[in-house]
């Protein structure tokens, strides 16, 4: 998943290394809600007050990204 040029994993890197779901595609990643995507993310441990913070800024990129409900999930290139 990205976000402008770069990859979540490079922008946030703490927390792509806490995540359990560093490999899962999005559908495993939260569920739908009827027409809204709910994420549902999975970590390693419980986070640190830091941790807290650079987990809202991620939910913050990813409410800007918009999911369809019926379409697969793709990588873009």
């Amino acid at each position: 998943m990205g976000c402008g040029e770069n990859n979540l994993a490079t922008i946030l890197t703490r927390d792509f290394d806490l995540s359990l779901q560093q490999k899962d595609n999005i559908n495993r990643m939260g569920f739908w809600s009827g027409d809204t995507w709910a994420w549902e993310l999975e970590w390693r441990r419980s986070l640190f007050v830091l941790e807290e913070e650079l987990k809202e800024e991620l939910m913050t990129m990813l409410s800007h990204i918009s999911l369809r409900r019926l379409e697969d999930d793709s990588w873009l290139g």
